[in-house]
């Protein structure tokens, strides 16, 4: 399948008749393939970023852990 871009403009005389068609045709199934796999790749790194975002959250959390119990502690 190929995915084409067409841009055209109809000439017409003083009285409104069709006198010439002019355009161009260009192929731009590579660059929409191109923008797919970008699309693709950006879900991607949404998700790893949200996997990662949760990771550090918790490695926070689990990190600060000891620490609040030796000050715990220490107000003992």
């Amino acid at each position: 399948m190929k995915i084409l871009f067409i841009r055209g403009n109809i000439l017409k005389d003083s009285e409104g008749n069709v006198i010439k068609l002019q355009g161009i045709t260009q192929d731009i199934t590579s660059l929409k393939n191109t923008e797919q796999e970008l699309r693709m790749k950006n879900l991607e790194l949404e998700r790893i970023n949200s996997d990662l975002s949760t990771f550090a959250y918790v490695a926070s959390h689990d990190l600060n852990e000891p620490l609040r119990k030796i000050r715990t502690l220490c107000r003992r």
